[in-house]
C-alpha cells in the first residue's frame, strides 16, 4: 500500500504518518482475525505454516520488486507527468505580466 500511495512520478514523496498507521491497523486488524478462532473459522481462514509464510512474503517482495522497477519506465512514468505539466504550466486565467495602463 505505501507503494502504491506514492505512485510512478511520486518517489519524492515522504511517507506519511498516516501511510503507516493504515498499514499497522490493517496488519493487527489480520493478526486479531487469525487470533480468534470464531472470526478465523467464520473467514475460512487457516494459520500457515513457516513455509507457506515464507512463500507469501517472498511473492509479496518480487511483485513488489517488479511494481518499482516497471513505475521506472518512461512509458508509465509519462501516464503520471500531464498533471505535473499542468501544476507546472500557468493558468490562462492569470495574465503573465500584469496589465499595462491605458493609453
Amino acid at each position: 500500500m505505501l507503494l502504491l500511495e506514492r505512485g510512478p512520478g511520486r518517489e519524492h514523496i515522504a511517507i506519511q504518518s498516516y501511510m503507516l498507521a493504515m498499514v499497522a491497523g490493517l496488519g493487527a486488524l489480520f493478526a486479531l482475525i487469525l487470533a480468534a478462532a470464531p472470526v478465523r473459522e467464520f473467514f475460512e481462514m487457516e494459520i500457515l505454516n513457516a513455509t507457506q509464510w515464507f512463500l507469501a512474503l517472498l511473492a509479496a517482495a518480487i511483485g513488489l520488486t517488479i511494481a518499482s522497477v516497471i513505475w521506472r519506465l518512461p512509458q508509465i512514468e509519462q501516464l503520471e507527468m500531464p498533471e505535473e505539466r499542468d501544476r507546472e504550466r500557468p493558468s490562462r486565467d492569470k495574465p503573465d505580466m500584469p496589465a499595462s495602463t491605458a493609453v
